[in-house]
């Protein structure tokens, strides 16, 4: 785990315009990436959670695809490379 939780901002002290850039900063998507399948369980957050889903479903395939976009443009760059 490569998270750093000095780098995370409080959200707390954020306004929520600010909340997409917990996506971005690689310290708060790591601490995402290792806590998503526990906060999953917890009605407190699944139910927001996929309400936020349903509400931004093109957003997130639009985000999803970007974002693996990257992975395999890496991938493939190095076998034509």
């Amino acid at each position: 785990m490569s998270t750093d939780p000095k780098k995370i901002p409080d959200p707390d002290l954020e306004n929520d315009a600010y909340l997409p850039e917990y996506l971005v900063s690689p310290s708060s998507r790591q601490t995402l990436h290792i806590t998503y399948g526990l906060l999953l369980h917890e009605d407190w957050f699944r139910g927001p959670f996929f309400r936020l889903m349903d509400e931004h479903e093109e957003d997130y395939y639009a985000f999803l695809e970007a974002h693996i976009g990257k992975h395999l443009c890496y991938l493939t760059a190095e076998r034509e490379g």
